[in-house]
């Protein structure tokens, strides 16, 4: 799910994230926010600071507690990807290393961009 899928995590507790990937035996589609978590969670932010870092890491947690296992954070500005997971320490890559998302999903973000031939200003 794309376009800030909204996550309903309780009661007036709701989320969205950028890109959720569900395992689809779970999912109910419907007109309101999935209530169930997206295993895997990426979100693309293109102008973080220092000052809202306590955001990345609060919304991160409050997403594992509700059941996703793993959270990307692409910050193109610093072209870094954090990595949160319930397996792992967390860990910043720059975002020409591979990340494992899951069975036979590897994620370069920097292959990507020069397999489709696309031009950044970053």
């Amino acid at each position: 799910a794309t376009n800030e899928a909204g996550l309903h995590l309780g009661n007036n507790n709701n989320l969205a994230t950028d890109i959720g990937i569900f395992l689809k035996e779970n999912v109910v589609l419907n007109d309101k926010y999935f209530e169930i978590a997206p295993e895997i969670a990426i979100e693309v932010d293109v102008k973080i600071d220092s000052s809202e870092i306590e955001y990345v890491f609060s919304k991160s947690a409050e997403m594992m507690n509700f059941g996703t296992q793993k959270i990307l954070w692409v910050l193109t500005k610093h072209k870094k990807i954090m990595v949160f997971s319930k397996k792992e320490t967390t860990q910043v890559l720059d975002w020409d290393k591979d990340i494992y998302l899951m069975d036979g999903v590897v994620l370069n973000i920097q292959n990507l961009i020069e397999e489709e031939g696309i031009n950044t200003m970053f």
